[in-house]
């Protein structure tokens, strides 16, 4: 993603609720009661013999309807939370802008990092090199966003941290090698370098971490190079998994990127839109599988890539924006049930399309957090008209929300 001016974006929180119906047993009881018949012969008291005719009390039987206990409510607390929220609340969940400077400042000043992040409910941020000084800048800078978010609802602060050419923290971190080169050593290599990431960045407030990729190439040209670990799916595919148990596992969301597949394009998406020229025959066998590995170690996040995939969704559309790609494919046919980000929405590749109508599509298309856009603002606007008017339903907006919490919750960052 390209370094970005102090994005003055805000948004809102979430909101929606519902209660799931639990299971109870049924039971029941059932008496019977039966008088038994009876018969009696008494003596002549003549030579002839009389005899009286046996007296028989019926049998009754009496039956106790059986009694059914209700079942059990159990009511889901995050629908309960996303149904108390004001639909600016909720919003604010699906925002992830970049912030200029160092520090947050003062939440009672809208100009500041901290006050955007206080006035429109935000759900998370974006750190970039330019944001970070040193361990105790970047530690104190989170402790302060997060005192200014949204009571009870932490937020998710992200950074790009893959190794090798891509690490935004340097001060308080190991320095790791590429994924190409953590890829040659082997597994453990990669789970161990993923594990020490995540309790470093940890360290310093950072619970979301973009990365690992899991294009495939064994180029070094182009955006991608040797942030791949391999060119062979089922490589990539052991690696991916690795540093998803790595990150996952100390203490960090994993981001798996970018679907879906950036492949060997040496278009960079920062700068125009790559198209990716495989059939979905090729596709299904190659760029699908390490995502799929990701899907399987339940990744918290997949980053959907600015890249154009005619053979999947022939309309020639960006990913960010293809309802195919990420509702039908990804949600559909992989069965992600986490959290779609988009790439940065300031990066050239979608740059020609207008703010907050970017920002609506990629709703209306899954999306359920909106990375970096160059004017919150505007694509805060433009979703919460989006539902105003009917175009975006709320329960979609509570969709995403439930999403964003449930991995808010699996990081600590609730209550």
């Amino acid at each position: 993603m390209t370094r970005h001016p102090f994005v003055i974006v805000m948004l809102a929180l979430v909101g929606f609720a519902g209660a799931c119906a639990g299971v109870g047993d049924v039971q029941s009881n059932a008496a019977d009661d039966t008088a038994a018949a009876t018969s009696g012969t008494t003596a002549p008291a003549t030579t002839e013999p009389t005899t009286t005719a046996p007296t028989t009390t019926e049998a009754t039987t009496t039956t106790t309807a059986p009694t059914t206990t209700a079942p059990p409510t159990t009511i889901d607390p995050l629908v309960v939370m996303v149904e108390s929220m004001t639909i600016e609340e909720k919003v604010g969940q699906m925002f992830m802008p970049l912030f200029g400077g160092t520090q947050a400042g003062d939440p009672a000043d809208p100009n500041t990092p901290a006050g955007f992040v206080a006035a429109y409910h935000l759900g998370g941020v974006i750190y970039l090199g330019p944001n970070i000084t040193g361990a105790d800048q970047t530690r104190a800078f989170s402790a302060d966003l997060q005192a200014a978010g949204p009571e009870g609802i932490g937020l998710l602060i992200a950074v790009d941290q893959e190794g090798g050419r891509v690490a935004r923290v340097s001060d308080g971190v190991t320095a790791m090698p590429s994924a190409r080169t953590l890829a040659g050593e082997g597994e453990a290599a990669v789970e161990a370098a993923s594990q020490q990431s995540a309790i470093e960045l940890s360290a310093q407030g950072i619970n979301f971490v973009l990365a690992p990729v899991a294009d495939l190439t064994d180029s070094n040209a182009g955006v991608i190079g040797n942030r791949s670990y391999s060119a062979d799916p089922a490589v990539a595919s052991t690696m991916v998994s690795a540093a998803v148990r790595g990150l996952q596992g100390n203490g960090v969301g994993a981001v798996v990127k970018h679907w879906p597949g950036h492949g060997d394009t040496t278009i960079d998406s920062h700068l125009s839109l790559p198209t990716i020229d495989v059939s979905e025959e090729v596709w299904r066998a190659r760029e699908r599988v390490p995502f799929a590995a990701a899907v399987d170690q339940q990744v918290a996040g997949v980053m959907i890539g600015h890249l154009a995939f005619p053979a999947l969704d022939p309309s020639g559309e960006p990913a960010t924006v293809s309802s195919v790609l990420i509702d039908e494919l990804l949600r559909g046919d992989l069965g992600f049930e986490g959290i779609v980000i988009t790439d940065a929405l300031d990066m050239g590749a979608v740059s020609g399309q207008d703010r907050a109508e970017l920002a609506v599509r990629s709703v209306e298309a899954g999306v359920d957090i909106l990375l970096a856009p160059p004017d919150l603002l505007a694509a805060r606007a433009g979703v919460l008209d989006a539902v105003s008017s009917g175009r975006i339903s709320e329960e979609r907006i509570d969709e995403s929300v439930l999403r964003i919490l449930r991995e808010k919750e699996r990081l600590g960052l609730l209550g």
